[in-house]
């Protein structure tokens, strides 16, 4: 097509990942449109979210609403490119947006899935602490 803008890497080691991922401006979190995904978090959210990077989350079930809880991108609909299309413009338009969901991912990641967070409220659940 001609694209400028666009480009697609082969294959990186996941040591590498992160150096992707903190030069782009948003990430993406894609599978397959199917009932199976659902209940699937995806690894990458957790990425993009520890790197203050927001998310296009086309992935429904369990995922899209721990982006949506967090104010931490947007849903896609999986397999739908004019709506992939309409949500890249929206951020291109609104470069606020990026800044701001992106330090909201990181904000609820750190308060909900930070390893110490996690076992403090594993060690209140055992002494029965709500």
């Amino acid at each position: 097509m001609g694209l400028k803008n666009v480009v697609f890497f082969d294959p990186v080691p996941k040591a590498e990942v992160f150096k992707y991922i903190l030069a782009s401006d948003m990430g993406e979190s894609v599978l397959k449109k199917a009932d199976t995904f659902k209940t699937v978090y995806s690894n990458k959210t957790f990425d993009y979210m520890s790197s203050k990077k927001p998310i296009f989350m086309a992935i429904d079930g369990v995922s899209r609403t721990l982006v949506e809880e967090a104010d931490a991108g947007v849903y896609v609909e999986p397999e739908n490119p004019g709506d992939f299309a309409e949500k890249v413009r929206f951020y291109k338009d609104n470069t606020d947006q990026v800044l701001f969901q992106g330090n909201n991912g990181y904000k609820y990641a750190i308060d909900n899935y930070d390893r110490k967070v996690l076992a403090q409220k594993y060690i209140n659940y055992i002494r029965g602490i709500k």
